[in-house]
């Protein structure tokens, strides 16, 4: 065996490819976290609203046309905007 061949073996990639630059791969760790990011801040923002909406009656949640049954669902999904009262 050469020592190309132990090479391409022990590394896993071919010979003679390219590499993509530092500053490629650090803008895609950056775009990684931003999505990151935002994801977490959405599921915050879907908590409080879960919290302030599920002390709400019954009937207040049926005026708005929610079901406590699918209130948390409703709200990961984005499908329910922040009430105008809050």
């Amino acid at each position: 065996m050469t020592a190309q061949a132990r090479l391409h073996l022990a590394t896993g990639t071919q010979l003679g490819t390219a590499r993509s630059s530092l500053g490629a791969r650090l803008g895609t760790i950056r775009s990684y976290l931003a999505v990151w990011v935002e994801t977490c801040a959405d599921y915050y923002q879907a908590a409080a609203l879960y919290d302030e909406l599920s002390g709400r009656s019954d009937a207040e949640l049926y005026r708005r046309r929610l079901s406590r049954a699918t209130l948390a669902w409703d709200l990961s999904q984005g499908a329910i905007e922040p009430p105008a009262d809050r």
